[in-house]
């Protein structure tokens, strides 16, 4: 039986720590479709409280989500502070805090009538509780899915073996328990929505019919941002700001940089984690690294780079993109991103096949010289980001979800 389409309908929303900077649980809230978020830790309201907080779940907050719409989860919470103190390796003990938060979500939404909107990993006891049989069950879907992720990976270090170590520790795509927890999730969604096509055209890959997907395309951070920099180095600054793996493409960056002999550019490299198999690429003219560094440090460094080069082989979406874009910086990415969902004019952006060293080489060549011709105006690109909000995306979240055939359409 289908529930009525109706705009009061509400919704319980489940995820671990800040994710997306709790803009899904937030578009709902100001819709009045929320019926609560659940997570490990949210901060209190209360001024005395805050006060007491761990400095370190501070940010565990955001203005216009009332504290009295989160359920904390004091287990989930206490589970990865002990097994972070153990240092404890794997991610198995991570499921026990997945299943904890997806227990009190079917919990909550059981002692009323709403709706399920839960993240994956997070959905899973929910979806099968026998008291929400009749509810209609949400996916948000913020990863790739890992079979497709597993065949590029795999065929990449074919190609470059020096990312065995990358390969050794994506943890994601190995653990088996994780990929049925989430295979079951997909199979009992009724909806899902993604933040970017690549993740939605994964899901088809694994075989979820199409239209069971919703694209919504995640917007910009909610960063206080100076006025435009001047960028006015006479050596054209190239960035990468991400995690030195494998699937960023960090080693295809460095192999093409090698190959351009690029001889009025900089390239600076912040990594918080580096395949050690790269560091041998690092050592090379024109390049600047450095490992975790002050989020001071990385906003000056987009303020001061010209163009933002990321050649990741797949993304979720890739919040830094937009960063780099709020800094006024051209773009380098793939089509397995979210860069094809922000609609950015050609004179803004280039997008490169996953792997193929020699394209981004020429193509680090053509914006060395379009920058040095003057034809990449940061201001226009600060600009064209200003579009690229939260708010957009949380109007286009409750635009979706109030879509007539999503709220009829019931899967199995």
């Amino acid at each position: 039986m289908n529930r009525q389409a109706d705009a009061a309908r509400k919704f319980v929303v489940a995820f671990n720590r800040d994710r997306d900077c709790y803009q899904v649980p937030l578009a709902l809230h100001a819709a009045g479709m929320l019926e609560a978020l659940v997570t490990d830790f949210y901060r209190s309201d209360n001024a005395l409280v805050q006060r007491l907080t761990p400095k370190r779940l501070r940010r565990r907050h955001t203005a216009g989500l009332p504290g009295n719409m989160v359920h904390s989860s004091l287990k989930a919470l206490l589970l990865q502070v002990y097994h972070e103190a153990r240092d404890a390796g794997g991610d198995g003990w991570y499921l026990q805090v997945d299943e904890q938060l997806s227990r009190n979500a079917a919990d909550i939404a059981a002692a009323g009538s709403a709706d399920l909107l839960l993240y994956s990993q997070y959905a899973l006891e929910a979806f099968t509780d026998a008291r929400l049989a009749r509810r209609q069950k949400g996916l948000f879907f913020y990863h790739p899915h890992p079979t497709l992720g597993h065949e590029i990976l795999t065929a990449d270090f074919a190609r470059f073996p020096e990312c065995a170590w990358s390969v050794n520790n994506a943890t994601e795509l190995v653990n088996e328990v994780l990929k049925a927890r989430i295979d079951s999730e997909i199979a009992l969604a009724d909806f899902i929505i993604c933040a970017s096509s690549f993740t939605r055209h994964s899901l088809i890959h694994h075989g979820v019919p199409a239209e069971r997907i919703r694209v919504v395309p995640y917007g910009a951070e909610p960063i206080r941002r100076a006025a435009p920099a001047p960028k006015t180095s006479a050596r054209t600054q190239f960035l990468f700001v991400g995690q030195g793996m494998q699937r960023k493409g960090l080693h295809h960056l460095l192999h093409a940089w090698k190959q351009a002999r690029l001889e009025n550019s900089t390239l600076r490299v912040i990594c918080s984690k580096l395949d050690p198999g790269f560091e041998p690429l690092l050592d090379q003219p024109g390049i600047e690294y450095s490992g975790a560094v002050s989020r001071a440090e990385v906003l000056e460094a987009f303020a001061a780079a010209h163009i933002f080069v990321m050649p990741s082989l797949y993304e979720g979406f890739g919040l830094v993109y937009l960063e780099a874009l709020a800094s006024g910086c051209f773009l380098i990415g793939t089509p397995n991103t979210g860069v094809p969902d922000l609609g950015l004019p050609g004179d803004m952006a280039r997008l490169v096949e996953p792997g193929n060293v020699e394209q981004i080489c020429s193509v680090l060549r053509e914006t060395e010289r379009l920058r040095a011709a003057g034809a990449m105006d940061h201001g226009a690109i600060v600009r064209f980001a200003d579009s690229l909000s939260w708010s957009a995306f949380r109007r286009r979240i409750v635009e979706t979800l109030n879509q007539p055939e999503l709220q009829a359409r019931r899967h199995g």
